[in-house]
């Protein structure tokens, strides 16, 4: 976990280099995956709403669910906007993170804002 100097930007990830690459500490956390989650805290049971919030690794969270996605009905992540550049190494912009949302999981954006 990268803890940096500047609010909203401590994360799993990396800053990028004009937004939030003052790193002050390293730290090593666990992790777990949705899929775990999901599966066996949950036991494969119907999820009506999931939010992530995760600092930029929202998406990556989202698809560590593999297939117990199905289980998820209707899910809410925040991405950066695509005229805005992401705090974070890697980050994608809103169109390209919903199309890869869309393809791999047949997710489709509703009240996008």
């Amino acid at each position: 976990f990268h803890v940096h100097a500047g609010d909203g930007c401590s994360s799993l990830l990396g800053g990028a280099p004009d937004s939030c690459a003052d790193v002050v500490e390293t730290r090593r956390v666990s992790t777990i995956p949705l899929s775990h989650v999901l599966g066996n805290w949950l036991g494969g049971r119907r999820v009506d709403y999931l939010k992530i919030d995760a600092q930029g690794a929202d998406l990556d969270i989202l698809e560590s669910a593999g297939d117990l996605l199905k289980n998820v009905v209707s899910v809410s992540v925040e991405l950066p906007s695509d005229d805005a550049r992401g705090k974070y190494d890697g980050e994608l912009g809103c169109t390209d993170a919903l199309e890869r949302l869309e393809s791999k999981f047949g997710l489709k954006a509703v009240g996008a804002k």
